[in-house]
């Protein structure tokens, strides 16, 4: 098993978990959805929309 250390709130919009992640004894688990990750995160697409529009 790998543990890796999350913070949450370090490195915003880009860091921590997916929006709706749950946290189920202190774990995340890996979200099963297509993509890198950018979807499932709000403020990471709206920051990517801006560099587009």
């Amino acid at each position: 098993m790998k543990i890796v250390a999350i913070y949450e709130d370090v490195f915003q919009p880009f860091g921590g978990f997916a929006d709706r992640a749950p946290v189920e004894n202190g774990r995340v688990r890996i979200p099963d959805a297509p993509g890198i990750g950018i979807e499932l995160k709000g403020n990471l697409m709206k920051f990517f929309e801006t560099l587009t529009a």
